[in-house]
C-alpha cells in the first residue's frame, strides 16, 4: 500500500509542476509587448509560435524574421520546458538572445553598417532585453563577452573596424583628448 500512495503523490507532484510551468509559459505569452518587433513563444506540445509586427518597414521586418527564426530553432532544439527554464535566468536568456541578435548581423553588415557600431548597439539592446526580463544581474562587460562568444565573426569585424588610437593613449585619454580638442576649437 505505501508504494501505491508514493506513486500517486509523485504523479500529483509531477502533474502539478508541469501544470505550473505550462501556466507560466502561457501567461508569458499573453503579456502584451507592443514595443517588440517580433516575439516567439515556445509552447509545450505545440512548439513555437511567432508574431512579427506587420507595420514594420521591410528592412526591420527582415531583421525581426532572422532574429525570430533563431528562437524557433532554439524552441525546437530545447523543448518548451528547457526553453522556459533557460530564459528565467539572466545568463541563459543572454546566450539565447545573443544568438538571435547575431543572426541579424549579416543583413546589417550587408547594408553597410560599421561592425563596431553594430556590436555596440547590440550590446545596448541585449542589456535592455535581458536585464528587465529575467532573474539575475549581468554587467556590460559580461554582455560583451557573451556576444563575442556567440557571434565571433561580428566581434572580429568590430575589433578590426574600430578607429585606431594614437600611440600611448589609454582608455580614458581619448575622452580627455576630445575635451581638449573642443576647448581648443572654442578658443579659435
Amino acid at each position: 500500500m505505501p508504494r501505491a500512495i508514493s506513486a500517486r503523490v509523485s504523479l500529483l507532484v509531477i502533474t502539478g509542476f508541469l501544470g505550473l510551468i505550462t501556466a507560466a509559459v502561457v501567461t508569458e505569452g499573453r503579456r502584451s509587448h507592443p514595443e517588440l518587433d517580433g516575439s516567439t513563444l515556445c509552447y509545450p506540445f505545440f512548439g513555437p509560435a511567432v508574431q512579427i509586427d506587420g507595420s514594420l518597414p521591410d528592412s526591420l521586418r527582415a531583421l525581426a524574421i532572422a532574429h525570430e527564426a533563431v528562437h524557433v530553432q532554439q524552441c525546437l532544439r530545447l523543448g518548451a520546458l528547457a526553453d522556459f527554464v533557460t530564459r528565467v535566468g539572466v545568463r541563459g536568456r543572454l546566450h539565447l538572445e545573443a544568438q538571435a541578435y547575431c543572426a541579424q548581423t549579416d543583413l546589417e553588415l550587408g547594408w553597410g553598417i560599421r561592425a563596431d557600431r553594430l556590436f555596440d548597439r547590440l550590446v545596448d539592446e541585449l542589456d535592455e532585453t535581458v536585464s528587465g526580463r529575467s532573474f539575475g544581474h549581468v554587467t556590460i562587460e559580461q554582455i560583451r563577452l557573451v556576444l563575442s562568444e556567440d557571434c565571433p565573426r561580428l566581434a572580429a569585424l568590430a575589433t578590426a573596424s574600430r578607429p585606431s588610437r594614437p600611440a600611448g593613449f589609454t582608455k580614458e585619454e581619448p575622452q580627455e583628448h576630445r575635451a581638449a580638442q573642443r576647448n581648443q576649437a572654442q578658443v579659435q
